[in-house]
């Protein structure tokens, strides 16, 4: 069903829909949000900013970044964009040309950071019984690493020890 309305990206990046309400301002302070069995959230209460031509105080106090950032629906894909924001409030956003390798090698890490590190962004990935045959080599090569040598660490090899480090 339409009731009619307008949709708003909300400061923490979801998007609320204000039913019945076709003409509200461009920019609203969201007091309440509920969501309903549709999974789709509305705006119970708000109050609306008021702009003008003349005397824009958004604009005024607004700062405009590049960010770069990943999407993990698509594959962990590295994008970028320029914001223009006041607070977490998102005014304006135009996408970027694709950022340099080492600002993707950044953002890369930091997603792989937020996923808790390398081994569990990478064990995620891995059926079950993958993961414990990944496990019993690792366990394998740490056993005849420490046989072989009394200072262990020098012959673990760097895709083990990543996966032990993060």
């Amino acid at each position: 069903a339409s009731y009619g309305g307008s949709t708003y990206m909300l400061s923490l990046g979801r998007t609320a829909r204000l039913d019945g309400i076709r003409d509200a301002a461009e920019y609203i302070v969201v007091a309440d949000t509920t969501t309903g069995d549709d999974g789709t959230a509305r705006i119970r209460s708000f109050a609306s900013i008021i702009t003008t031509d003349d005397d824009d105080a958004l604009k005024r106090v607004a700062v405009e970044r590049d960010l770069v950032y990943v999407v993990p629906s698509r594959g962990y894909e590295v994008r970028a964009r320029r914001v223009t924001m006041v607070g977490a409030l998102e005014l304006s956003s135009m996408p970027l040309p694709s950022p340099t390798a080492e600002e993707s090698g950044r953002a890369l890490l930091d997603a792989v950071r937020s996923l808790g590190g390398v081994k569990q962004a990478f064990l995620k990935l891995i059926p079950a019984k993958k993961r414990e045959q990944m496990d019993q080599l690792r366990n394998r090569v740490r056993l005849a690493c420490k046989l072989s040598s009394d200072d262990e660490s020098s012959l673990w090899p760097p895709l083990f020890a990543a996966l032990d480090v993060y």
